[in-house]
């Protein structure tokens, strides 16, 4: 999750993005009990973040398909979250960016 915190302390957007792919796939390889000692009872929490993350980076570098995948992947994910507080941000911010692509995405 340190590649979580690290992509956002970069300036240059090529690698906010790399810090933000590498949080995601070391994800894969987390198991609920490897946070338990931190105080985080479910990884699956953390995986709308990561997609927001990502397809926030994607959008601005112009890569509106691959920000489209970010999006649709954090919204599958977002029923694991609390209704509120942390929850309700993310959600928000999702909803946020699947606007923001949307508006970016031609219409055919």
């Amino acid at each position: 999750m340190l590649a979580h915190y690290l992509a956002d302390q970069q300036e240059a957007l090529a690698s906010e993005t790399r810090w933000d792919e590498q949080a995601l796939s070391e994800f894969a390889h987390l198991h609920d009990d490897d946070l338990a000692a931190i105080g985080v009872p479910s990884t699956a929490g953390f995986a709308p973040s990561l997609h927001l993350n990502l397809g926030d980076d994607y959008l601005r570098a112009g890569r509106v398909q691959d920000a489209e995948d970010q999006v649709a992947r954090a919204q599958q994910a977002v029923a694991l979250l609390p209704e509120h507080g942390y929850g309700a941000m993310i959600r928000e911010g999702v909803r946020r960016l699947q606007e923001r692509v949307q508006a970016e995405t031609p219409v055919v």
